[in-house]
């Protein structure tokens, strides 16, 4: 029965025995059996715990090889042969992956029935999906819409509304006017605040004053 190696065991053992490399064992062993995906979940899981651990990466090469990843077999090969500082093992290591992608590159090919014909896949993007369901929401919507012809549209020309909202006044609105040195304004509103609220009187009667002063002189009302 295979013993199920978790992330937590491995950081017991390593624990125990630093100088261990029991999950690259392990995983190595995986990789004689045939066991690609397992040994690069034991790996993935050694490497978290354990970055710097170079064995762990150049294992992990092999087991990408294996599995038909080439590109990314190198790069990690290139990660643990970093790790030791030896240009010789990343040399080993490549020489051994193209080994590994040839072999099994020949196998598919003896696999491969010659009298299936091989036929081009055509695949569609999910952008050009996307936009061919853009495409189709349109033509529904224009085969939907009622287009006016150019003459009854000369004979009923756009009118344009008229606001006939009330003015608004307001203390806030006056103060803002006084922050952008509409004095003026400033003054205007809070002479119609006075009819509007006589209760504060003094207050607005205040603040008029207040901002002639902010005035230049040849401005003052």
């Amino acid at each position: 029965m295979k013993k199920d190696l978790s992330a937590e065991k491995i950081k017991l053992i390593y624990e125990f025995n630093q100088n261990s490399p029991l999950f690259a064992r392990v995983a190595a062993a995986e990789i004689e059996n045939g066991n690609y995906l397992e040994a690069i979940k034991i790996l993935d899981d050694g490497i978290d715990i354990y970055p710097n651990y170079p064995t762990g990466f150049l294992v992990l090469s092999i087991a990408k090889a294996y599995e038909g990843k080439e590109e990314e077999a190198k790069i990690v090969a290139k990660v643990g042969a970093d790790l030791i500082g030896d240009g010789k093992t990343l040399s080993a290591y490549e020489k051994k992956i193209a080994e590994i992608i040839h072999e099994r590159n020949s196998i598919n090919e003896v696999l491969r029935p010659s009298f299936v014909e091989e036929k081009k896949e055509v695949t569609v993007s999910e952008e050009d999906l996307a936009l061919e369901d853009k495409l189709d929401l349109l033509a529904k919507k224009l085969s939907k819409a009622k287009i006016i012809p150019k003459e009854d549209v000369a004979e009923s020309p756009a009118s344009v509304p008229e606001f006939t909202g009330k003015k608004i006044i307001s203390e806030t609105l006056a103060e803002i006017h006084i922050k952008q040195k509409n004095f003026a304004e400033a003054i205007i509103m809070y002479e119609e605040l006075l009819s509007q609220k006589p209760e504060k009187v003094e207050y607005y009667l205040q603040r008029i004053s207040d901002i002639r002063t902010m005035m230049p002189d040849e401005t003052q009302l």
